[in-house]
């Protein structure tokens, strides 16, 4: 049998804004409850009252509490960030690969350039160092072209190894980033690193929303 906790559960994890509110205890209850009762009614399909809703939601933030994810940002190691990035995405062929390996050996001729290759199911994607483009694009002569997007940058995150086994470990990067309204063409995830690929306009203010938020962990953590 579905009861009124069950299907708030089923509603906050729909919209986590809300169970981050009720975690952080900044919620209305009323308010809440009156905006999820339409959707707990159609889920139990009977009516239930304001008050039940109030109630079942108050035991609901209790445990929400040690659930939300808020880990690791005040462990950051480095942020580094890295300019003049090109990103191309292809339809996804046996070539690529060789594609790849060819333009790591000509990355050895230059002063470290960004290179990130990866390949999924259907598509293809190049994220480089804009002098290593005209290389990229005769060596992929005849390659269907997905999308290409010049004058980006990278801002790369370290973090401690222990966080690989963390659920939401990059949910506030990506949250802050979302809020401001900063749009990520590419999330390069590596065992302890990940990179997000912004316009170039809008790199300075990214890399200055990740150091506040850095500090303002370290200040909760002290």
């Amino acid at each position: 049998m579905i009861t009124i906790t069950n299907a708030i559960e089923l509603l906050i994890s729909a919209h986590p804004s809300y169970g981050e509110a009720m975690s952080e205890e900044i919620v209305n209850f009323s308010a809440l409850a009156r905006k999820l009762k339409p959707g707990i009614e159609e889920i139990l399909l009977e009516d239930v009252t304001e008050g039940a809703v109030v109630m079942a939601l108050r035991r609901h933030a209790k445990e929400l509490s040690s659930k939300m994810p808020r880990e690791s940002v005040h462990q950051i190691r480095n942020i580094t960030v890295r300019s003049e990035i090109t990103e191309i995405a292809f339809q996804s062929t046996p070539n690529l690969n060789k594609v790849h390996q060819k333009l790591l050996a000509i990355a050895e001729k230059f002063d470290t350039p960004f290179l990130s290759y990866g390949q999924g199911v259907g598509e293809t994607t190049f994220d480089i160092s804009t002098v290593l483009l005209p290389a990229l694009l005769t060596m992929t002569k005849g390659e269907k072209r997905i999308a290409k997007f010049d004058n980006l940058s990278a801002i790369s995150i370290r973090l401690p190894l222990g966080t690989v086994t963390i659920p939401g470990v990059y949910y506030p990067f990506v949250k802050t980033l979302a809020w401001n309204r900063i749009n990520v063409y590419q999330i390069i995830s590596y065992f302890t690193e990940v990179t997000f690929i912004v316009d170039d306009k809008d790199i300075e203010r990214a890399f200055g929303l990740m150091k506040a938020m850095t500090k303002r962990s370290e200040k909760k953590g002290s």
